[in-house]
């Protein structure tokens, strides 16, 4: 992975620091002068970043659309349509800001286009369906098990009708366990995405903040 904006300009600020305790002469003009190349370099390469920089654009304004896309609990929930020109922009958006590298403030880590693109949803929620299918089958086997097992002989229909009594029960049970199973995936997806917005508008302020500090 490539050096993001933050880590070369971080460096280059380290560099300075280990000239001055070693008491290196250079010129403090050598540190600006790299300091301008290595942003016009990288603003050459991003010029979303540069408008940015420039305060004539903004992250905060660009993941407006994102927003909008997951803005309640059930528009997360639901399998959305497959949208290209949507994936396209968010790759777009995204890749910007993880190229200038702020995020490292607010979350630590990459901010992964997959969890908000429609072709990274959509395989989320299949993965879910899928395990709900998965646990389905279970359950309802160990259900059917339970409830129509075979008995062995009881010596009272007492305790025959205990038996299929708790049976019943157990059986109802495990039936019980798919909604809950496929409720607590849903909405532990869902809780996922809106932490994930949380955490991109807070990326995208200090970003915004970040370049505009670091414009030539």
């Amino acid at each position: 992975m490539a050096d993001t904006l933050k880590t070369q300009l971080e460096r280059l600020h380290s560099l300075e620091e280990r000239a001055d305790a070693l008491e290196i002469k250079v010129e403090k003009k050598e540190f600006i002068g790299a300091k301008v190349r290595i942003l016009r370099e990288f603003y050459v390469q991003d010029p979303l970043a540069y408008a940015v920089a420039g305060e004539k654009d903004s992250y905060k304004i660009k993941i407006q659309f994102i927003e909008d896309k997951y803005s309640t609990f059930l528009k997360r929930a639901l399998m959305p349509k497959k949208d290209e020109a949507f994936d396209t922009e968010v790759l777009r958006v995204l890749g910007s800001m993880n190229g200038v590298g702020e995020y490292r403030t607010c979350v630590g880590y990459p901010l992964y286009s997959e969890q908000v693109t429609t072709i990274g949803i959509r395989k989320s929620i299949r993965c879910i369906d899928l395990l709900a299918l998965g646990a389905g089958s279970i359950f309802g086997l160990v259900g059917s098990l339970l409830a129509y097992g075979t008995p062995e002989c009881y010596r009272t229909a007492m305790e025959c009708y205990e038996h299929v009594t708790e049976s019943a029960f157990l059986a109802s049970f495990a039936s019980m366990m798919l909604p809950m199973f496929y409720g607590m995936a849903k909405f532990n997806h869902c809780v996922s995405m809106s932490a994930f917005l949380d955490n991109l508008r807070d990326a995208a302020q200090k970003t915004d903040e970040f370049l505009r500090k670091n414009y030539v």
